[in-house]
């Protein structure tokens, strides 16, 4: 009998503590919903009336169409084939409580000035919280709708071809890595080598400046060399299946020997049959220092091109307050604009080459420092006998058929 009344006494003083904790916990949320005393603060609710957007913006496209390229890097014919190709997409519906951002607003607060989201709060009197949102969901759709149309591979031999007539024979191929200072807060293996917290960047660009292929994404903790063996464009290009339909090989002008079409890198890339690198610096012979130099010329392009980036859309300027993912939507985003707008760039902006003496004139992108650094590679020096003689080829072309009179004093050999 004791043992049947102490259960009982048990489950009543139990009961008892779960009343009281349900009573603090009711008292809790109300406590918290008395606290809540507006709905939208008031100077947000003038945002039609004194945003930014509302103001400043339309004055510009009436009065100032310099400055308002400007201020959003696009000009106003541009900006309006944005809200035509994406509005519809990120587009949403009023509600009896509040009248929604239109699309215009929204693609406007995503490609303004590079600022913070607590620095566009203020200027578009918007939330921090929704333009996080609203700035992720536009990236998303403009690499999901226009990404296909301006950021893609070329797929045919004729569209190789075309690519091929301003980049001679070569695409240049970089890497970088795109700093993410809050990615450790979330995951570690983000931290790279120098301790920063990064996700690295891949990129080809044809002779216009085009990005022809990207990777985003691959952790800054990654193994270096590991990186490139996994990524899709490694694979497609050691096929011998050729899925990429890549021109045939062919001799250079004025040579016998065919070669293929090849990706130009710097010395921490492996020599491959389709890649290109300079011969090591030491005991260097005056013909491979010719090659050397002329490789050098080539890879500008991708110094350019992400130079153009970085001049255009000033975010990669300053550190991405975001999680890994948000800033691979963003990049992409990015790389997809950088090639629909890449014929708005002045021609002061890319490094241009005197054809008389082969003096280079620095691009006005290299004002900017960016917050990226060379990705650099581990990779062997180890290479086969077909990747060795199409340098080979490559740099006979560079010291006989295709001389510039200039290429030795660039050298320091004259």
């Amino acid at each position: 009998m004791a043992t049947a009344r102490d259960a009982k006494k048990r489950r009543a003083l139990a009961a008892l503590i779960l009343v009281d904790l349900f009573e603090e916990e009711g008292q809790k949320n109300v406590a918290r919903k008395r606290n809540r005393v507006f709905w939208t603060r008031d100077w947000i609710k003038r945002r039609r009336t004194r945003g930014v957007y509302h103001q400043l913006v339309k004055e510009l496209e009436l009065e100032d169409e310099v400055a308002y390229t400007e201020y959003f890097r696009v000009n106003g014919q541009k900006f309006r084939f944005l809200v035509d190709s994406v509005g519809y997409a990120i587009k949403k519906k009023d509600t009896l409580m509040r009248e929604t951002i239109r699309p215009d607003e929204r693609i406007a607060m995503s490609i303004a000035t590079g600022e913070t989201f607590k620095s566009l709060e203020y200027s578009f009197r918007i939330s921090r919280t929704c333009i996080s949102s609203i700035v992720v969901e536009t990236c998303q759709a403009i690499f999901g709708i226009l990404g296909p149309r301006y950021l893609n591979t070329p797929s045919s031999q004729e569209e190789w071809e075309s690519s091929l007539e301003l980049s001679k024979w070569n695409w240049s191929f970089g890497w970088e890595e795109n700093l993410d200072p809050t990615a450790s807060k979330f995951w570690s293996r983000y931290y790279d080598y120098k301790g920063h917290s990064s996700i690295i960047l891949m990129a080809v660009f044809g002779g216009d400046y085009e990005c022809l292929w990207a990777d985003v994404g691959a952790n800054g903790r990654a193994s270096d060399g590991g990186v490139w063996q996994r990524s899709d464009l490694k694979s497609l290009l050691s096929s011998e299946a050729n899925p990429l339909n890549l021109p045939d090989a062919r001799p250079l002008p004025g040579r016998v020997m065919p070669v293929p079409y090849v990706l130009t890198g710097d010395d921490a890339f492996a020599l491959t049959d389709y890649l290109l690198k300079p011969y090591p610096q030491s005991k260097t012979t005056v013909e491979e220092r010719i090659f050397n130099y002329r490789l050098s010329r080539m890879r500008r392009i991708s110094e350019n091109g992400f130079g153009i980036l970085v001049r255009r859309w000033r975010i990669f300027c300053t550190p991405m307050l975001l999680e890994p993912g948000k800033v691979k939507h963003i990049v992409l985003a990015a790389l997809t604009l950088h090639n629909l707008l890449r014929s708005d760039m002045p021609s002061t902006l890319v490094d241009s080459e005197d054809a008389g003496t082969g003096d280079v004139t620095p691009g006005t992108w290299r004002t900017l420092t960016p917050v990226w650094e060379d990705f650099n590679p581990q990779c062997s020096n180890n290479y086969g006998i077909r990747a060795k003689l199409i340098r080979n080829e490559f740099k006979e072309y560079f010291n006989n058929e295709s001389v510039v009179p200039w290429q030795w004093r660039q050298c320091g050999i004259v």
